[in-house]
């Protein structure tokens, strides 16, 4: 029996449509498909990033993959286990501890001489920029930081150009467990206070850790990233200064400016200062900078018989 004219016109338009839709179908379903069967590749750490020319602590220059890291700190110490003799290192000695299928790569350094008061050495924890490695960018931070420990983690996702960038999911978590690896067995008590500190990509990285993580981090130093601070979960995880900073030429000064005011605004003491005539890196006497940044933002007490030079850029009006 045929079916009249009316009725094989409606049938062909309607074949058409669940083509299409079948089509629609196949194609949503290939990228959902692919990535069950795909590995995940932020989900571990890269334990070989591709090499990236680094400076290296003691001052040679070295392809910085995991493996020449560990070799080019010298002398490489015997790191686990640590015997009790050797639980005490000497002042100002770097630290390189590989990472594993798990846990991020750190690099760090002890106490190079003590701190001013009888306080127990404070914790640096500084976090490199996109595409980078801890030994281009850590050291130099270290004169300005030798009072106290200087941990600074490695990115776990290996970038293609060289050197390792942050991975998004559970970077808090994992930049936490580089910063205990890295303190384990150094008789470094939980409630000593800390100073974040980050750099581009890694200041982004650092603003999570503070607002998310659980350690005491009580002073924040976030350097040419375009952040967008939470002042009262800052107030709340008990953040009581932060201070942004970029170059004059660096296209993040602007916004950093905006933001330290928004924050004064809403309660937390922020500041902003300025790196220098430079671009997206770090100041031109870092050292300088550094401990001039520091002061403000630790609080320090100041050197006596000398009248520390006011460059600090005040947000408020």
């Amino acid at each position: 029996m045929s079916l009249p004219r009316f009725g094989a016109a409606a049938v062909k338009p309607r074949r058409a449509l669940h083509a299409l839709l079948f089509i629609a179908l196949c194609l949503v379903s290939i990228p959902v498909l692919a990535k069950a069967f795909v590995p995940d590749p932020w989900a571990t750490p890269a334990l070989r990033p591709p090499a990236a020319r680094a400076w290296m602590p003691g001052g040679a220059t070295a392809r910085a993959s995991s493996a020449a890291q560990s070799t080019a700190v010298a002398p490489r110490p015997r790191l686990t286990p640590t015997p009790e003799s050797e639980s005490k290192p000497a002042a100002g000695q770097w630290f390189w501890l590989d990472a594993t299928k798990r846990e991020n790569g750190v690099l760090f350094r002890s106490p190079a001489k003590l701190a001013p008061t009888r306080e127990a050495p404070r914790i640096t924890i500084m976090l490199h920029g996109m595409c980078d490695v801890p030994a281009n960018e850590c050291p130099s931070f270290a004169e300005a930081t030798d009072s106290g420990w200087l941990v600074c983690p490695q990115a776990s996702v290996g970038c293609n150009g060289g050197g390792a960038t942050w991975n998004w999911k559970g970077r808090v978590q994992r930049i936490e467990d580089a910063t205990s690896r890295a303190l384990s067995g150094r008789e470094v008590a939980d409630h000593v206070p800390r100073t974040l500190i980050g750099f581009s990509l890694g200041a982004l990285a650092a603003l999570d850790v503070a607002q998310q993580g659980t350690g005491h981090y009580d002073s924040l130093i976030l350097i040419s990233g375009r952040v967008y601070p939470d002042a009262r979960r800052l107030r709340a995880r008990g953040v009581r200064r932060v201070l942004l900073a970029a170059g004059d030429f660096d296209g993040t000064s602007a916004h950093l400016r905006t933001e330290s005011q928004r924050l004064e605004r809403a309660g937390v003491e922020a500041r902003f200062m300025s790196l220098g005539k430079v671009g997206h890196q770090f100041a031109r006497d870092m050292t300088r900078w550094l401990t001039e940044a520091l002061s403000w933002a630790e609080a320090r007490p100041e050197p006596s018989g000398v009248k520390r030079k006011e460059s600090l850029d005040q947000s408020a009006p």
